[in-house]
């Protein structure tokens, strides 16, 4: 299907969740008030509207799309049967403060992830933003441009929006604050390396009208840390097709994974917690020159997708058992790091790809998650590290690894990297040595049911 082929559902979902939210006119803080949960912390609200609005917006795309996924903010991603390979994100009122406020700033947020022509990995093929207190929509189609209409008059015709001005000599930047205080505390002071380059600031309280208004010219660039998926799923392609600049994460999960969602001509800063510059892991995938003796390609490392899964496998199970560790794929312990799609559901885990081949991969985890094995609390651990044994020093281990450090830099609450390593994987000691990372005896690991001993490695962030 073509990306314009999905608007028109778009549209009507994101339509029949701003209908919901319209009711709260209804509603105004002398005289009504609105009911709220609290999601994560003091001022993370959830209302009735919030979850109204979603099962209004998933009716609609289940009826016509039977076999899509679909995910949200406020319920877990379907499961079907046969999937089409297409998924929709959901935010279905972006902006709960305002709303239960009466700040008439927040909207119904809907976007579709797919096949796409030039992007083997998938690509946002249409988002709707629906604004009804403030009677306009915005919606996008890759490769069809961005647009706005107002919803007062039912004869206005769709306006196409260009983005911001670049010649403008007063900027403003437009940003969010979480709520947790160590990532506020974070953004706060990244935001204050920022400023420079703007003549102010706005925090409005929505992600997804943030994007919107970027895409319309009326803020010149949206910068924001620890967004989720569902936040900036249709505004980031709105202001995409406008023409601006877009860095999505590298993961939709802002909350193990926290990342950058920048539209806009803005420099994330370097900070003493964040080197090297997050570009690096925002912008395009990493790059890395091979090794001599080796293709002339480069090495590039970029989020696992379920076509790679295979591949992984493969890899894994190689380097394994040609390292001596294991006899077959089919003892225990390597069908378990073999089941590579319950892995990644659980994981952050990215590949090594040279030539347009996958030839390393590797996982990461937190303490307490399923796949760490020997995180504390402050520290980001990776675990499976492996690299196609028939393309050794073809860069693709180093790549992973600065990724991986450059990645825990970006993390407020991460001190360290941890990891384990066979005892006679000699040219890895050395790789990670290189790397700045040095040897625990004392934490020293055996991999359970079995008497083969993994020794420590960590990596100290010494930017406090």
């Amino acid at each position: 299907m073509k990306p314009e082929d999905f608007l028109e559902l778009t549209l009507k979902a994101a339509r029949a969740g701003a209908a919901v939210l319209a009711a709260r006119a209804s509603f105004s803080p002398a005289t009504g008030r609105i009911e709220t949960d609290s999601k994560s912390a003091a001022g993370d609200w959830v209302t009735e509207f919030d979850r109204n609005a979603e099962q209004a917006v998933r009716e609609i795309l289940h009826a016509a799309r039977p076999h899509d996924e679909i995910s949200g903010e406020e319920y877990e991603t379907t499961t079907v049967e046969n999937p089409s390979g297409y998924r929709w994100s959901i935010d279905p009122l972006d902006g709960t403060v305002n709303f239960v406020r009466g700040i008439p700033f927040f909207g119904c947020s809907v976007a579709v992830f797919g096949p796409a022509d030039h992007a083997p990995e998938g690509a946002w093929l249409a988002g709707a933003v629906v604004a009804p207190a403030l009677n306009v929509e915005y919606f996008a189609t890759r490769g069809g441009g961005a647009w706005m209409r107002t919803t007062h008059d039912d004869d206005a015709a769709p306006v196409r929006l260009h983005g911001p001005d670049k010649t403008s000599d007063a900027r403003i930047l437009a940003t969010g604050l979480g709520y947790d205080a160590a990532r506020r505390a974070y953004q706060v002071a990244a935001l204050a390396e920022m400023l420079p380059g703007f003549a102010n600031i706005r925090r409005l309280g929505s992600a997804a009208l943030d994007l919107c208004l970027v895409a319309e010219g009326k803020i010149d660039a949206y910068a924001e840390f620890g967004t989720q998926e569902f936040d900036w799923a249709a505004g980031a392609l709105i202001a995409e097709e406008s023409g601006t600049p877009v860095r999505r994460p590298a993961s939709g999960d802002g909350t193990r994974w926290p990342d950058w969602m920048v539209a806009g001509q803005v420099n994330v800063p370097k900070s003493p917690r964040r080197t090297p510059d997050p570009q690096s892991i925002l912008d395009d995938p990493i790059k890395h020159k091979a090794e001599a003796g080796n293709a002339s390609g480069v090495v590039v490392v970029r989020d696992a997708l379920p076509d790679d899964y295979l591949e992984i496998r493969r890899i894994t199970h190689d380097a394994y058992i040609s390292g001596g560790y294991f006899g077959s794929a089919e003892e225990p312990y390597m069908q378990r790091v073999g089941n590579v799609s319950d892995r990644h559901e659980d994981a952050l885990m990215w590949v090594a790809e040279r030539d347009g081949q996958v030839v390393g991969s590797v996982t990461i985890a937190r303490a307490g998650e399923k796949w760490a094995d020997i995180a504390r609390e402050d520290e980001l651990e990776f675990r499976l590290l492996a690299v196609d044994p028939n393309v050794q020093r073809s860069g693709a281990g180093s790549a992973l690894v600065e990724r991986i450090v450059a990645y825990a830099k970006t993390l407020p609450d991460v001190n360290r990297v941890s990891l384990t390593t066979g005892a006679d994987w000699l040219p890895a000691h050395a790789l990670y040595e290189r790397l700045g990372f040095t040897r625990v005896p004392d934490r020293d690991w055996f991999v359970p049911g079995t008497d083969i001993k993994l020794i420590v490695y960590v990596y100290e962030i010494a930017e406090h």
